[in-house]
């Protein structure tokens, strides 16, 4: 996620970036769980941390005091591995990019 903010183009993201690179203490975690720990360990909800938008979903589903503010920064695509002599391997792309332009993919549990 650093990279994202660290690379960006867009003004608003390079200070977001500027912001968060100068910071003390630093507003980084090494992974996820810990910038999850952090968010409901520090008071009054002033932390807050970026990280991919699926394991958001999966966050907030799984942990009542938790909420994603806004809409992702960066939607991601996924894809199926199957073997390219696969018998529904057309079928099933034409599906997934009829539903994906619907906006109609939703995730699916594992």
């Amino acid at each position: 996620m650093k990279a994202f903010f660290q690379d960006s183009n867009f003004s608003l993201y390079k200070r977001m970036w500027e912001a968060m690179d100068s910071a003390t203490p630093s507003v980084f975690e090494k992974t996820n769980p810990d910038g999850v720990r952090r968010v409901q360990n520090t008071p009054r909800g002033l932390y807050a941390f970026f990280m991919e938008s699926t394991q958001i979903e999966y966050e907030i589903e799984t942990k009542c005091d938790l909420k994603q503010v806004g809409s992702p920064l960066d939607r991601k695509h996924y894809g199926i591995a199957m073997p390219l002599d696969a018998p529904f391997r057309t079928i099933i792309d034409h599906a997934i990019l009829k539903l994906s332009e619907k906006k109609q993919v939703k995730r699916v549990e594992r």
